[in-house]
């Protein structure tokens, strides 16, 4: 049950946050851009009237205007593909950590968990409190440990179970 939650629950994120990327290219396009199919953004000076595009190209303040229009529009873009890759390493963290065997005693090398819990955000938080328990008690942490939870806040800035789980692992110290 906790596996088939875990899967709904990454297939809400996905879906969400794909929803929100379809959209913002489709709002860049209708704004006059190009967005290809690896995300980059350009101004579409095709769909300009002939003495449009003649203005574009001899207006310094028109140049300007359509950079700052299409750096908009990247960073947006930009943005939503770093939220999807932040919710798929949360993914990986739940289904790595979900198929550990949570008694390591009772005789069964490689067991079964009984102990599954049904959230991403739960499995990212624990994950979170291992590196902040060490990093607070003075031991080493990697640049790589420190920018996963560089990203784990990030990805899970308003998520309360997320929080609550991270702050009662942590504890009032």
């Amino acid at each position: 049950k906790a596996i088939a939650s875990l899967l709904r629950d990454a297939h809400t994120q996905f879906t969400d946050l794909r929803g929100k990327l379809k959209t913002a290219r489709q709002e860049a396009i209708d704004a006059g851009m190009k967005v290809s199919e690896q995300g980059r953004v350009s101004f579409d000076t095709q769909r300009l009237s002939e003495g449009t595009r003649t203005a574009y190209h001899h207006d310094p303040d028109y140049q300007e205007s359509v950079r700052k229009s299409v750096r908009s529009w990247q960073d947006r873009i930009d943005q939503l593909v770093k939220d999807t890759t932040d919710a798929d390493k949360g993914v990986e963290i739940a289904f790595n950590a979900v198929v550990i065997d949570t008694d390591p005693l009772d005789g069964t090398l490689n067991g079964f968990n009984g102990q599954a819990k049904g959230d991403i955000e739960q499995y990212e938080a624990k994950n979170a409190e291992d590196i902040a328990t060490r990093l607070a008690d003075g031991k080493k942490v990697s640049a790589a440990e420190l920018a996963e939870l560089d990203r784990a806040f990030r990805d899970n800035s308003d998520n309360k179970v997320f929080s609550q789980t991270l702050l009662k692992g942590l504890g009032p110290d």
